[in-house]
């Protein structure tokens, strides 16, 4: 026994446990960044994400009091000495699993893909240059997702696409954030993100290997995985019975005039989000059969639109846009 001690003298990281204070771990720092206090600016102290031998990954914090106690402080992916640890370690997700992490701000979450269109730039904001942002997209073949960094990581990613020849590029994005934008789901940076493109991974070849595949189409498949319905034009619209009345339709059309003089919000339910009515001075949901004191405003807007087949009076109502389409509620 006494041998074996000598000889596995590391403890894991998937071992650790708060009952203990004196663990030995031999690590890489896989990303590190400083924890600033947001009101006061105040560095707080370095949060560092250690990956083992078993690529086990755990998050660190070094107090700001500490700090000056270590002569060299981590760099990362730096090692001494360290032959069997690898550079980085990830915990893929697929793309269609984010809806389960946007009401969660506790994870953040690694995922692979490829970059539809890597000719984007960083855009800087008018009222700060000094702040800026690059938007694309990933798919995996079955989803494609937005994909939003800011400030610093989006000026490394418009650099360090420029600087590659290889094509396709495929990205691996470690600790992003799901979020949710104009009824979306996209990606969006923090500090501890970091991004790998076309890196030595397993799941880049398996990337690779999906688009060496002659059956293989991203649109396609994303069409199916969505479901998306077909697309509507107006005359189509007008012909649809009394039936399809506020059904959910797909279309392009070209918005020609916002109307300015209706109301700009609808008064709904509190509890079923239904469009209350006037009954005798008081706001009632019909739906719910009683009468709500203080209703929710729901934002709404009344428009004049057409396409090359007619024109068409369009009520946006928790409406979201795309970039080539317009998902909305038919009025008729």
């Amino acid at each position: 026994m006494e041998n074996k001690a000598l000889f596995n003298k590391y403890d894991k990281v998937q071992h650790l446990k708060t009952e203990r204070t004196d663990w030995t771990i031999r690590v890489r720092a896989q990303a590190i960044w400083k924890g600033i206090n947001r009101m006061t600016q105040e560095f707080r102290g370095l949060n560092v994400i250690f990956i083992d031998d078993s690529n086990s990954r755990i998050h660190a914090f070094l107090s700001a009091k500490i700090c000056d106690l270590f002569p060299k402080p981590p760099k990362e992916g730096e090692e001494d000495n360290i032959t069997n640890i690898a550079p980085y370690a990830f915990d893929l997700y697929e793309l269609n699993d984010f809806k389960k992490f946007v009401s969660d701000s506790r994870f953040l979450i690694d995922v692979v893909g490829i970059i539809e269109d890597c000719n984007m730039k960083c855009v800087r904001s008018r009222e700060d240059e000094s702040k800026m942002h690059i938007k694309f997209r990933i798919t995996d073949g079955r989803s494609v997702v937005n994909v939003t960094f800011f400030n610093t990581l989006a000026e490394d990613l418009e650099k360090e696409l420029k600087n590659r020849k290889e094509e396709p590029v495929t990205i691996i994005i470690a600790c992003g954030k799901v979020n949710e934008h104009e009824g979306a789901l996209c990606l969006n940076n923090y500090p501890t993100t970091r991004f790998y493109l076309n890196t030595d991974h397993y799941s880049v070849k398996i990337m690779k290997e999906r688009l060496l595949d002659p059956t293989f189409s991203i649109k396609e498949k994303v069409a199916e995985e969505n479901n998306a319905p077909p697309i509507f034009s107006v005359a189509d619209i007008k012909k649809l019975p009394k039936e399809y009345a506020e059904s959910k339709v797909r279309c392009q059309i070209t918005v020609k005039k916002v109307e300015q003089k209706t109301n700009w919000h609808d008064y709904v339910c509190t509890s079923c989000g239904e469009e209350v009515d006037i009954v005798e001075g008081r706001y009632k949901c019909l739906k719910c059969v009683r009468n709500i004191p203080y209703p929710d405003k729901r934002f709404r807007l009344a428009t004049i639109c057409n396409d090359t087949t007619g024109i068409l009076a369009i009520v946006y109502s928790n409406f979201k846009f795309t970039k080539n389409r317009t998902v909305y509620n038919i009025m008729l």
